[in-house]
Order: C-alpha cells, then sequence, then structure tokens
C-alpha cells in the first residue's frame, strides 16, 4: 500500500505537466509550428519571413522573433487560450 501512495504522488505533478505538453503541442501544431525533432520542447514557425521560435520548460515559455509584434499577438493568443498569472510582456527593441 505504501508503495502505491509513493507512486501516486510522484505521478500525480508529472501527469500535470504531461497534459500541459500534450495541450500545448497540440494546438501549436494546429497552429502551423513544427516541433522540433531534438528538443520537444521548442516549436518553430516562419512569420513575416522571420522565424518564431516557441521554447517551453514545464509552464514557462520563450517567445522570440525579430518583430515585437509578432511575439505580443501570440501572448495575446496564450492569454485567450491559457490562464496565467504573470505573463511579462516584451519591452520594445530600439
Amino acid at each position: 500500500m505504501l508503495i502505491l501512495v509513493i507512486v501516486y504522488l510522484w505521478f500525480l505533478p508529472i501527469s500535470g505537466f504531461l497534459l500541459f505538453y500534450l495541450k500545448l503541442a497540440g494546438e501549436l501544431l494546429e497552429h502551423g509550428f513544427n516541433i522540433n525533432p531534438y528538443d520537444p520542447r521548442v516549436a518553430n514557425k516562419i512569420v513575416n519571413g522571420k522565424q518564431l521560435t516557441i521554447y517551453w520548460h514545464v509552464d514557462d515559455l520563450k517567445v522570440s522573433h525579430k518583430d515585437d509584434k509578432v511575439v505580443t499577438s501570440f501572448i495575446e493568443w496564450l492569454e485567450q487560450n491559457y490562464e496565467y498569472d504573470f505573463i511579462v510582456r516584451p519591452t520594445p527593441s530600439s
């Protein structure tokens, strides 16, 4: 019985991370992103002739693109589809 409880408590947080990964990766694929076969936490898509890269670890995301408006648009999409307590908006580059 003790082993079952330990396995359950160990698997519970991992299952949440896995569900988040599967949901995010699936939605990114639906929006034309390609998941990197060597690092499945990285997704890329060409937007306006430049690469939009999404990198995530657990539930933290890093979004990068040459055009700040593309990053802002992706953040707005995240806000509509996911519940985030704290989103850091990019500062405009000069």
